[in-house]
């Protein structure tokens, strides 16, 4: 995958919160709220290398779902 690049979904409730992970080390967190449709979206540019989003229902505690990419 080469960046910047943009993914997201139709959720329930309020926002979703996407927590990036390079490796076992989380470098960010960010909370992205749902639209008029449920929808929701979020854009990274990341660095060059593996990298995870686990994505999140806010005030969930269990992962809604899981990307790993490799950034070229």
């Amino acid at each position: 995958m080469t960046q910047p690049f943009r993914f997201g979904g139709v959720g329930k409730g309020s926002a979703y919160v996407v927590t990036v992970k390079r490796g076992d080390r989380t470098v960010g967190s960010k909370e992205v709220a749902l639209d008029g449709s449920c929808g929701w979206s979020y854009r990274s540019n990341p660095a060059v290398g593996p990298i995870t989003y686990v994505v999140s229902e806010k005030g969930s505690s269990s992962a809604a779902t899981t990307v790993n990419l490799t950034v070229q």
